[in-house]
């Protein structure tokens, strides 16, 4: 299965901007555009905060946020070892497990708003 097609069974509405404060932006997030995007599945409800480089026009749409949703979501469930021996970061950065944590978390986040169908979406062709 494809994810493009996945992604149809998804509903997403879009803001402009983003929850996180500009103080609390990094140096890309605040020359990127922003986004509020609200995935709704089955019922259930996932709202993010969603940056595009500004060489993307219009708003982002549903497969291409689930696609980095997912990729996120995946790093998320190793070890915090091998996420740094994969990303080619040590160990004793913080920086390096404040990112862990966000995928990790990304990872819970997500399988409660795809439920059962988790493993679908993230063992799907990512063809976006």
């Amino acid at each position: 299965m494809k994810l493009s097609e996945l992604a149809q069974t998804v509903t997403m509405k879009v803001a402009p901007g983003t929850r996180v404060p500009r103080e609390k932006q990094d140096k890309w997030q605040l020359q990127s555009n922003g986004y509020t995007c609200t995935l709704a599945y089955q019922g259930r409800r996932l709202t993010v905060d969603f940056w595009q480089g500004t060489g993307i026009s219009g708003n982002p749409d549903v497969a291409g946020v689930l696609s980095s949703l997912l990729l996120d979501a995946s790093c998320g469930q190793e070890s915090f070892e091998d996420f740094c021996s994969n990303m080619g970061l040590n160990t004793d950065s913080r920086s390096a497990l404040k990112t862990y944590k966000v995928c990790a978390s990304m990872n819970t986040k997500l399988q409660r708003l795809l439920g059962s169908d988790y493993v679908t979406f993230l063992s799907a062709e990512n063809d976006v």
